[in-house]
């Protein structure tokens, strides 16, 4: 897929329904409100962990090898987690080929809306008969469901189409469309979707009139929910996100007080003071449901105001103050070593690893230590500073954004 389609079939929960967000999003990026593109730590390792299941799949790499491959060993990632997830990918990908089927590994397809975009198949297996989609999620907590998948039939109507020339589909060919989460769904790690080529023609009509719509600019609208907005680089900053997140907050809510106080005893004459009783399970259900997304939202307003003000950018009632200090660490382990082991026995100075400062000081006699030893411990310890926090510009500490202006004036 391009860098940054604006239609990516990742995306297309979002720009399905709330058509609104594509030229929305490019607004904000155009005022420099939001930035686009960019990665994490948990992306760069999906993606390393599809770049590995392609070349086993390939016969470009041992199984075996993932755990000890320099990318792994230079990084904090689970080697031996990632060998089993894509082990448990690859056996079942294996197992859906049959001879004289073609198919293709990591796959670069035109998208069949939009052709100089391109998206990326995983896995597919196809014959006339069936077209067979795996999709491998690396990444842990978000479940993903198959059916109903825009995405993944984007992928699969995208891919029929660019064989179409070479292979005679009908629209009874049978599409089969998997996900597989190897690190989220335990002992049962892959959803199936199944329809035939004539059901996904059809389920693919509303991905082409968004399309259009979008486009053309016809009817436009917000229509935020939980799924469209959970990846949009808006959700920070979108009104309708905001009015979404917190109505549904107060109509749950309204709703357990509703049910909790159906559970209250008829009131009598006698005054016996307030009356209180705990939640039900589903009206704690109820709220913490609701409340997750409240949650969420309120997360990414707060990352939006925060990245705005430390570019500069005021935001009234709001500022930015040094958070709480990190633990503190030795800067030099040899010395510290050479240092404490004239009090600290040997067995009681190493883990794997040279003690902690806090260990050290668990084992060291302050009061039997000379100034000498205890400044030279003090030159030996580091600590880091807090990292930036919001806070009510009433807070009492003095707000940091001049240091870091100054710092940058100072380059």
């Amino acid at each position: 897929m391009s860098t940054h389609s604006k239609l990516a079939p990742s995306a297309s929960k979002r720009w399905m329904e709330c058509t609104r967000s594509v030229s929305f999003i490019d607004e904000l990026a155009a005022e420099g409100r939001i930035k686009l593109g960019g990665t994490s730590s948990y992306a760069e390792e999906g993606t390393l962990a599809h770049e590995f299941a392609s070349n086993v799949l390939e016969g470009l790499m041992d199984l075996d090898d993932i755990p000890f491959h320099p990318e792994i060993l230079e990084s904090d990632y689970d080697g031996e987690e990632m060998c089993e997830a894509i082990g448990s990918y690859v056996n079942l990908a294996k197992r859906l080929v049959k001879e004289g089927d073609k198919v293709l590994i990591e796959s670069s397809v035109p998208l069949f809306y939009k052709p100089e975009d391109t998206g990326t198949v995983d896995y597919a297996v196809v014959s006339q008969k069936s077209v067979q989609i795996l999709d491998l999620k690396y990444g842990k907590g978000v479940e993903v469901e198959a059916k109903d998948n825009s995405q993944l039939a984007i992928y699969a109507m995208s891919l029929i189409e660019n064989l179409w020339s070479e292979i005679d589909f009908t629209p009874d060919t049978s599409v089969i469309i998997s996900i597989h989460q190897p690190r989220t769904r335990g002992d049962n790690p892959t959803r199936v979707w199944s329809l035939n080529l004539g059901e996904l023609i059809e389920f693919c009509k509303p991905i082409t009139n968004a399309v259009v719509d979008i486009t053309e600019g016809h009817d436009l609208d917000f229509y935020p929910s939980q799924e469209g907005c959970q990846f949009c680089p808006a959700k920070g900053v979108c009104s309708a996100r905001a009015d979404y997140a917190t109505n549904n907050f107060s109509r749950a809510s309204i709703d357990a007080v509703a049910q909790l106080s159906d559970l209250k005893e008829e009131p009598t004459d006698k005054f016996v003071g307030p009356s209180f009783e705990t939640l039900s399970d589903k009206q704690i259900a109820t709220v913490v449901n609701h409340g997750k997304d409240l949650i969420k939202w309120v997360n990414s307003v707060t990352d939006d105001a925060k990245e705005r003000i430390l570019k500069g950018l005021p935001v009234e009632g709001l500022k930015i103050v040094q958070g709480n200090r990190g633990q503190r660490k030795w800067t030099n382990e040899s010395e510290a070593d050479k240092l404490i082991k004239t009090k600290i026995k040997s067995q009681d100075r190493y883990t794997k690893k040279l003690i902690s400062l806090a260990q050290a000081e668990k084992l060291l006699k302050k009061e039997t230590l000379s100034t000498r030893f205890k400044n030279r411990f003090e030159d030996l310890t580091d600590r880091k500073p807090g990292s930036p926090i919001l806070v009510n510009a009433q807070d009492e500490r003095d707000s940091i954004i001049t240091e870091i202006t100054d710092n940058f004036e100072n380059i």
